[in-house]
């Protein structure tokens, strides 16, 4: 054990977190139980003068369960103050925002603690940090300014973070209560935001902090000034980790190329950063203040980029080894990480959960470990003798290494892993550091204007060359491939599996080991996620109306194993880690559709379907012919045109042939609603929308898209008793505009399903709501219940409870 004591005891410090995670047990119990081995431990080198390693790891692990029963409990949700107001309804809450927001198109997103509601008189709340959403509204001309330390009053909706919303979903619930964040804030225009003062008392390091984060954005404004563009963006995002400006598909790129490390400032950035610094401070002959002025610049530009947990670790590894050549002292680069690892979770122990300290960690132990091994066999390859090949052989190495060590958390991250990324990392590592350190001299020379103007030309072709060829590589066949989360088994066989490969002395014994490793991945193979978790049997007939915000996302499962889908949900705003109806699919191991149904074009309809389309193989796309402008189905054409998915227009009487037991009708638009070059009613896309009736044996479905009245009195008048079904999918997400009584009355549905999220439009309507209680209708909304699944097999409807499966 101390030969590295750094690794074990981050090992050790790790495996107690984890444990407190699982067993919750209050501080004075974990305490108690840390003081006993460690009694135990400090009584047996007393009387022995030994000191076993395995007592001690013990003990660490101890240490580690009582840090996090000391932190975790304090982050349980809040549950009764937050149930208090959960109700839908505007609250007026005062909350101290806790970090710059994060731009986005449409509004910001930032972290705040509320400390206030004002209901009937002022409610404290105690220790509920939250996520605010600000979306702004057409009325909006005036972006507000807000910053950390800022207190707001905000007027908004707020309601605990959702778990597992569909089936085999990530639970962001738990993700964000170990980041003591238990609450959802959404305000709906800049107007319901207002600045009422800052923190009054700032400790050094807020105000440190505030000053950082002022000269990040003045640089920020130098990259837009001066390259601008998506160029500029991704120079934002080189420097200072500012990706939220990003373009979607430049950032499904590098993800699909295996090279979105290199957005995330990491140790590669502050590899080239401390090259730069060594340069710069070369001059100074003192050794101690030239190792003051490296770890104090180390840490500024740490500041700088944002103190995300990938920059902190990074950083901190840099500033050990600074430190132990300066003292003199052998630098390993295992117990580098290991002590890094220490210093951070015993600073701030809910890290450990987060995304991005266990993907830098897990990169970082998979280059010090796997690396010098992976290098080693590699360095027996003859070519490796010229020097060419001998570079490219070691960045090969040093991305494979990162790749393996990374793979269990990419799937669950991802849930996708590339194919290419080891060789395109060959061209775009190296690309991306002379990108970085055009950045970096940029923003030095930032305040001088014609030198910036200058550079960032040259900058701006060198980056659009570099995204170029990163979109190219991600748009090859095959470069990826989608691959289901592991489980913890899984995570564990094939860690195991792994180091027993690589770590062979040589070629000879790791072709015997080969055997071996082949066998444990397929056991991996051989039980996906998705065959753990079924939704669809076998001869059904499956409807899963998805929790895709506010939007549409329905998936149907035909008897004869063929897949339907009806809408794709809204855009990704960014917050989301997949689209849920793709997710979804590839949960369940679906690759091929066989009907993709636009029921109309708006974006929270189609928003979704550009991911679809380039994920998946479709037969054909159904839509009801009418016609728009915008973004969205701007996109969604150009996609179609370029894979060349045939598109079929439906109207009433049609009749699709996809399985022989299921009718499939298309019950409306009729010619009248949507004219023959695609013009609606009144100029409403919802008057255009696409609703069809599905009957198999003695059960029927309707799914009504957003129909509004002029549509439902259509279908009345012309269908009557014919439109008679057992469920019923609600018009235009339970608004007033839909769901009419004579619409219902010729329905007679018994359970209704509402497609809703957090909106500003009332939907569902309480007199929608009234009306279905009133008829005996079972409501089942996606913003409650999450996925709403049925299940037929021809003679009745079965819920699908898929939270029990």
């Amino acid at each position: 054990m101390f030969s590295r004591p750094a690794f074990t005891t981050a090992l050790c410090l790790t495996a107690g977190l984890w444990i407190s995670y699982y067993i919750h047990a209050n501080t004075l119990e974990a305490a108690s139980v840390c003081v006993f081995v460690s009694g135990i431990v400090v009584g047996r080198y007393v009387f022995t003068r030994h000191c076993d390693s395995v007592l001690v790891a013990i003990a660490i692990t101890a240490a580690g369960f009582a840090l996090g029963a000391a932190t975790i409990p304090s982050l349980e949700l809040n549950s009764q103050n937050i149930a208090r107001f959960e109700d839908r309804t505007q609250h007026v809450l005062y909350v101290s925002c806790l970090e710059d927001p994060v731009e986005y198109n449409d509004g910001c997103s930032f972290r705040a603690e509320i400390y206030a509601v004002h209901e009937h008189g002022v409610h404290p709340f105690s220790h509920t940090n939250a996520i605010v959403r600000l979306t702004l509204t057409h009325n909006d001309t005036i972006h507000p300014i807000i910053r950390a330390g800022d207190h707001l009053l905000l007027s908004g909706k707020i309601r605990a973070i959702e778990g597992i919303q569909n089936p085999g979903d990530f639970n962001y619930a738990e993700y964000f209560r170990v980041q003591s964040i238990s609450a959802r804030i959404s305000v709906f225009g800049a107007s319901n935001i207002e600045y009422i003062g800052k923190e009054v008392n700032p400790s050094m390091f807020t105000v440190l902090q505030s000053k950082m984060n002022a000269l990040r954005r003045s640089i920020a404004a130098k990259f837009d000034e001066y390259i601008g563009g998506e160029e500029g963006d991704f120079m934002k995002g080189l420097l200072l980790g500012e990706r939220s400006e990003l373009p979607e598909d430049v950032h499904n790129a590098f993800i699909n190329t295996g090279t979105f490390h290199i957005l995330t400032v990491a140790g590669l950035h502050i590899g080239f950063m401390l090259l730069i610094l060594i340069g710069v401070l070369s001059p100074i002959t003192n050794r101690t203040a030239h190792w003051l002025f490296l770890c104090g610049a180390l840490a500024g530009y740490a500041m700088l980029a944002g103190l995300a947990p990938s920059v902190q670790r990074a950083a901190l590894m840099a500033g050990l080894a600074v430190t132990g050549r300066f003292f003199e002292r052998k630098v390993d680069g295992i117990n580098i990480v290991g002590s890094a690892a220490c210093i951070l979770l015993v600073a701030n122990p809910p890290l450990l959960f987060t995304a991005g300290f266990q993907l830098s960690f897990a990169a970082a132990f998979g280059l010090v470990l796997l690396y010098p091994r992976l290098w080693n066999l590699a360095s027996q390859i003859p070519i490796s003798r010229w020097k060419g090949c001998r570079w490219a052989l070691e960045l090969f190495c040093a991305s494979f290494a990162a790749l393996i060590s990374t793979l269990p958390l990419t799937a669950l991250y991802f849930e996708k892993v590339s194919l290419a990324g080891i060789i395109v990392s060959l061209i775009v590592v190296p690309a991306a550091g002379i990108a970085i350190g055009l950045s970096s001299f940029i923003a030095v020379i930032s305040p001088i204007p014609w030198l910036g103007y200058l550079l960032g030309d040259f900058s701006r072709v060198y980056v659009h060359i570099l995204l170029r060829i990163v979109e190219w590589f991600g748009t090859i066949p095959h470069s990826y491939a989608n691959i289901p989360p592991f489980s913890f088994a899984q995570a564990l066989l094939f860690y195991a599996a792994t180091v027993f490969l690589i770590f062979s002395r040589d070629w000879k014994t790791l072709g015997k080991r080969t055997s071996i490793a082949i066998l444990s991945f397929l056991a991996y193979a051989a039980f996906p996620y998705s065959v753990s978790n079924p939704i669809f049997a076998p001869h059904a007939l499956t409807i899963a109306a998805l929790d895709v915000g506010q939007g549409d996302g329905i998936v149907i499962r035909l008897p004869n194993g063929k897949t339907i889908v009806v809408d794709a949900g809204p855009a990704n705003m960014r917050e989301q880690r997949n689209l849920a109806v793709t997710a979804f699919l590839r949960r369940q191991g679906i690759s091929h559709i066989d009907g993709l149904f636009l029921t109309h074009l708006h974006a929270d309809h189609i928003g979704g379907a550009p991911e679809l389309l380039r994920e998946f193989d479709i037969d054909t796309i159904y839509h009801s012919g009418e016609r728009t402008f915008s973004a969205a189905a701007d996109l969604l054409d150009s996609i179609v045109v370029a894979q060349h998915i045939p598109v079929k227009r439906v109207a009433t009487g049609n009749l699709i042939n996809c399985d022989s037991l299921v009718r499939m009708y298309v019950l409306y638009p009729d010619s009248i609603a949507v004219s023959e070059n695609g013009k609606t009613i009144g100029g409403n896309l919802n008057n255009g929308s696409i609703a069809m009736k599905f009957q198999y044996g003695a059960t029927s479905a309707i799914l009504s898209g957003d129909v509004e009245k002029i549509g439902e009195q259509e279908l009345s008048s012309r269908y009557g008793d014919f439109l008679r079904a057992n469920i019923l999918k609600a018009g235009h997400h339970g608004s007033a505009t839909s769901s009419t009584p004579d619409y219902l009355s010729c329905i007679l549905p018994k359970s209704a399903i509402i497609s809703v999220g957090e909106n500003n439009f009332g939907h569902p309507s309480p007199d929608v709501l009234t009306r279905f209680q009133a008829d005996t209708i079972d409501i089942e909304r996606t913003d409650e219940e999450g996925a709403v699944i049925w299940q037929s097999d021809g003679e009745k409807w079965s819920r699908v409870l898929w939270r029990q499966h």
